[in-house]
């Protein structure tokens, strides 16, 4: 499967409207430009990397996984920036 999925044309992902959470490990099977470049191209989407994982993550390191991926469903979305956070302050 590895080798032929996912097939995702980019104009896809750009069709994607709902919040998306991006998740990978830094030692994922998915490389990760590609997972920057699904990232990069869902408007709402956040990006999580677990360090010192794989694509395992959710069985290798459940407490990391599971608390990254609670913490997007119980969070109200958004889309902080650097900037405007300086602004604030």
């Amino acid at each position: 499967m590895l080798k032929t999925q996912p097939d995702i044309k980019i104009e896809s992902l750009h069709k994607i409207t709902a919040p998306v959470l991006v998740m990978a490990g830094d030692r994922d099977v998915i490389r990760g430009e590609h997972t920057l470049e699904i990232f990069n191209n869902i408007e709402k989407s956040q990006l999580a990397i677990l360090p010192g994982n794989t694509h395992f993550a959710p069985v290798t390191d459940a407490k990391k996984f599971n608390a990254i991926l609670n913490d997007f469903f119980e969070t109200p979305f958004s889309m902080p920036t650097t900037q405007a956070i300086m602004e604030q302050h």
